[in-house]
């Protein structure tokens, strides 16, 4: 198998989900270039349907992404990141797989020009109802058909590791951002204290203790990043990455009172979660990374600029 980032036929499997989950997927690994992937990668049709399955757009887990969302964990996450980018200036932002809208109204209130790009038709309609956000298209990326250069700041929270086109999903971003503009990426790392601990513990266990395993790569994400894979398909789409920083899941998503997750119902592993959480920051290995990225072309202008100033 090929490796959809790199192209490499270097691959080796690493978990076999059907034995572990019960899910009809391997977990491969690129030797070149160590992203992680599904295999077989599911179409774009079916990522269609799960995620117009009322199960999913009434889950807890978007509890805060409400009109009442000021305060939460993802708002002060999306706060951080913004706070990266913020000069002052404003422009035109796309968000892709904007969900309900919360971070399109918060840059709203900031003066931004808001877009969105949502796969959900439910969360296309919640985002119009309770914040009154009409320029969403109800689709993917590709599907938008944006103009060239549309963008000063596109932003995917959350959303490279769940598609199944990563690579041609950073050529469109990269086509419809303007010279300047930039591009703002979380994702969950694979260089992170719990993604070491679960992997340690199939391997020391000999494949006995398979719960972190099956918990940890389950079927909504089919890409699993680094920065340096990260950092890769970013360079194979023609962008480069100028900024990066750790952060973590929002934990009360998943533990907190408002969530109907099963895992809740493991005291004992929940304690492990949260305490192995608190320890990740203090050694710098939480599980989400946070990168912001420009386009390799602007580097190329100002050196041209600088040439022609010379002559």
């Amino acid at each position: 198998m090929r490796c959809p980032i790199c192209q490499s036929d270097k691959t080796k499997k690493l978990y076999d989900l059907r034995k572990i989950s019960g899910k009809e997927y391997d977990l491969l690994k690129c030797k070149n270039c160590s992203v992680k992937f599904l295999y077989p990668l599911p179409s774009t049709a079916h990522q269609k349907k799960y995620y117009n399955d009322p199960l999913y757009q009434e889950s807890k887990y978007f509890v805060h992404m409400k009109r009442d969302y000021k305060g939460s964990r993802e708002y002060k996450i999306f706060d951080r990141g913004t706070a990266l980018i913020d000069s002052g200036t404003k422009g035109k932002v796309l968000d892709i797989g904007c969900s309900s809208g919360v971070f399109l109204d918060m840059m709203r209130t900031k003066g931004w020009d808001v877009a969105g790009v949502e796969l959900c038709g439910e969360f296309v309609k919640l985002a119009r109802e309770l914040f009154g956000l009409e320029n969403i298209f109800n689709g993917t990326l590709e599907e938008a058909r944006f103009e060239d250069e549309s963008f000063d700041l596109i932003t995917m929270w959350d959303l490279v590791e769940h598609v199944p086109d990563p690579s041609s999903l950073l050529l469109e971003a990269e086509r419809i951002l303007k010279p300047t503009g930039l591009l703002l990426i979380l994702t969950p790392d694979e260089n992170s204290l719990i993604k070491y601990l679960t992997n340690m513990s199939y391997r020391i266990t000999l494949g006995h203790f398979r719960l972190p395993v099956s918990v940890i790569y389950d079927e909504h994400h089919l890409f699993y990043f680094n920065l340096r894979s990260l950092d890769y398909a970013l360079k194979n789409a023609g962008l480069r990455l100028t900024t990066r920083m750790k952060e973590s899941t929002a934990l009360d998503r998943i533990l907190g009172p408002d969530s109907d997750h099963w895992l809740k119902k493991k005291k004992l592993m929940t304690a492990a979660i949260r305490f192995l959480f608190s320890l990740s920051k203090v050694f710098g290995l939480q599980n989400k990374l946070l990168v912001i990225v420009q386009k390799k072309q602007l580097k190329l202008t100002l050196e041209s600029n600088v040439f022609e100033i010379l002559l």
